[in-house]
């Protein structure tokens, strides 16, 4: 072998070597953003639950909940929890010009904004790049029982992009990114101490031909509780289902379902956690058709 041979060798070998090691950079830069930005939540509100299922036939739910708040270098921000370790995931606040920001790396991230136009773009300015989102289009869906607006938001970074779905009233709909964060789904929220959809973070399977025996309302579990508590329930035939929770002396407290269900096994969760309810039993009731049926349960401070 030769001289000439043998640099064209080397050059040939570390032109290979550089181009894995920049792989592995872009690569470590994709996990690096994906981690950074992770799941952000909007409306924001102490005692709002977000949980949310990767894939349709995925049993993995993940919750995420506002549980305090923080002042940052003058500013107020949410404290968000995550499920299953409860740990301190971020913070979150709402600007005076309508944008939601995350704190990241001791600055604030822009990921959302109130009343989102084509005109509008948030960027996050990085080391390793510029994420920009934009609006791409407006649709008006069926989300939990209800019309509602849905911003169809594309943001794109040098290596990679994610389509989103957001709406004003229960934030971050749906979310897909194939390099990071794959798919995930909202199933269910608590807004302003309103129940909406499946908040249970028990995957439940529905088989409409498959349900035996009557209409049933379970014992809630955990019982006693604080401050949260599920509530299981079986619909037999197709009905306009509620389920409403009641003080000792009738006072309905909060309606956690109201709406129609086909039938099968569902699950739905009563949240105390922002508000100043005490100590004591409580009862919940579940109409369904002709069938009613009041169980009680006690809060423990």
């Amino acid at each position: 072998m030769n001289m000439n041979t043998t640099i064209n060798v080397n050059l040939f070998v570390e032109g290979r070597i550089v181009k894995q090691i920049l792989l592995l950079i872009i690569l470590a830069c994709l996990v690096f953003n994906g981690q950074s930005y992770g799941q952000t939540v909007a409306p924001l509100a102490k005692g709002n639950v977000w949980v949310y299922q990767g894939k349709e036939s995925s049993a993995k739910r993940v919750k995420y909940y506002l549980s305090d708040t923080i002042t940052i270098d003058g500013s107020v921000y949410f404290v968000c929890n995550k499920t299953i370790t409860d740990t301190i995931f971020r913070y979150f606040r709402l600007r005076d010009d309508g944008v939601y920001v995350c704190r990241l790396r001791n600055k604030d991230v822009p990921y959302y904004k109130l009343n989102y136009t084509y005109a509008d773009t948030l960027k996050n300015i990085e080391w390793f790049g510029i994420w920009r989102t934009v609006l791409k289009s407006e649709t008006q869906e069926n989300l939990f029982g209800k019309g509602a607006l849905v911003k169809n938001l594309h943001a794109n970074w040098v290596f990679t992009q994610s389509d989103e779905k957001w709406t004003d009233e229960y934030g971050l709909v749906s979310t897909t990114n194939p390099i990071v964060t794959g798919s995930n789904t909202l199933i269910g929220c608590v807004i302003n101490g309103k129940v909406y959809g499946d908040t249970s973070m028990v995957v439940t399977s529905v088989k409409e031909n498959n349900i035996s025996g009557e209409f049933s309302l379970e014992q809630n579990y955990p019982n006693p509780f604080n401050p949260e508590t599920t509530i299981s329930y079986k619909v037999q035939v197709a009905s306009q289902v509620s389920l409403k929770v009641y003080d000792v002396l009738g006072r309905e407290i909060v309606t956690l379902v109201d709406e129609f269900k086909q039938p099968g096994v569902y699950n739905s969760t009563f949240y105390t956690l922002r508000s100043s309810l005490p100590s004591g039993v409580y009862f919940y009731k579940l109409q369904a058709g002709k069938y009613s049926k009041v169980n009680k349960m006690m809060l423990v401070r």
